[in-house]
């Protein structure tokens, strides 16, 4: 992969020079005014090296995390640009992932996505032609080869830092990442995990990564969220 200062992110060279990094994550509106995104958006600048921008997140409609992340880069706010494999397939993804280097975006988290059963259109048909080690793998060798999977040469900037998502848990002894070890091997280079509001379980999970020597191949952003309420603690707690 390119290491031109100049194309890389910050959030790339922040977690490349080893120095705490702070990302946030906006869910973008289901509104075609850029306003309604930067009222949720531009508290962050300043505070987060970069903002994440969800991709269809709890598989409902919202404004393109696409558009979003240009939206966001012309009001002086580094995006994350999340994809995932749920909703299209594998030509529109590279299509995409083209576009977003064309704009100027430089991170991308790709995950799998939701299943639209669990959101307020569940006759949708899901798409999942590439998993998320799959659709790692494909913006891997346009970053690092400069091609496409059937080898057409891809002209222009292709930097990208590429992101999974990934789960804290306790590490019983017989435990193995498999799963992280896959998405670093497909060319994730950072991750970011689901809710671990308890430091030694973080502790414990990612002193196993370490043994494991996947620190040294991908760095962690462990993730927190403002609680609310009392009840929403319990809620989190129960579930």
């Amino acid at each position: 992969m390119s290491t031109n200062a100049d194309d890389c992110s910050e959030l790339a060279r922040r977690l490349a020079g080893g120095r705490f990094t702070i990302t946030a994550e906006v869910v973008p509106p289901v509104s075609t005014d850029p306003a309604d995104l930067l009222a949720r958006a531009m508290p962050l600048r300043g505070l987060a090296t970069a903002v994440n921008l969800t991709d269809g997140a709890g598989a409902k409609a919202h404004l393109s995390s696409l558009v979003a992340a240009h939206i966001l880069l012309q009001n002086g706010i580094e995006p994350i640009l999340q994809m995932t494999g749920r909703d299209r397939n594998r030509l529109a993804l590279q299509n995409d992932l083209l576009g977003a280097l064309a704009l100027g975006v430089r991170n991308v988290l790709i995950i799998s996505g939701d299943d639209p059963k669990i959101g307020d259109q569940p006759s949708t048909k899901p798409v999942f032609d590439l998993d998320s080690k799959g659709l790692l793998a494909v913006a891997h060798e346009i970053a690092d080869a400069r091609r496409l999977p059937p080898g057409t040469a891809v002209h222009g900037p292709t930097q990208l830092m590429l992101g999974a998502a990934a789960l804290p848990v306790d590490p019983p002894d017989d435990w193995s990442p498999a799963d992280l070890i896959a998405k670093a091997d497909a060319g994730a280079r950072f991750v970011q995990t689901q809710f671990c509001m308890d430091m030694a379980i973080a502790r414990r999970w990612i002193a196993r990564l370490r043994g494991l020597g996947l620190t040294d191949r991908i760095k962690v952003l462990i993730g927190v969220a403002p609680i609310p309420s009392a009840r929403s603690a319990q809620w989190m707690r129960s579930n």
